[in-house]
């Protein structure tokens, strides 16, 4: 389901996930059914006969997905780098559009 679908629907769904969300901290269990991924495959051609004509398609739950995590997790690892600027050890960060590499279905 889309972050649209949650949003629409937040009124409905926000006691279920945040009862699910409290649990994992209060618990340290997360329900393992967040973190399943489907993978299908989406044909490039018309009438495909090889696996090489389809692509596969990663369908990740939207709660395990989220982009604000990734954006904390980008902002700490920056947060590092930046305090890492002592003598010849230096780091780097290299930043990369995935929509570019990877096709992708909205």
């Amino acid at each position: 389901m889309t972050l649209s679908f949650f949003q629409k629907f937040w009124s409905v769904l926000a006691n279920d996930i945040m009862a699910v969300i409290s649990s994992f901290f209060h618990l340290g269990q997360l329900l393992t059914a967040i973190n399943h991924t489907f993978i299908s495959l989406i044909p490039k051609i018309p009438n495909p006969s090889l696996v090489s004509h389809y692509r596969p398609i990663s369908l990740c739950n939207t709660l395990y997905k989220q982009i604000l995590d990734n954006v904390m997790i980008a902002h700490d690892y920056l947060h590092f780098l930046n305090g890492k600027h002592k003598g010849n050890n230096r780091l780097m960060a290299i930043k990369l559009d995935m929509s570019k590499a990877y096709d992708k279905i909205e």
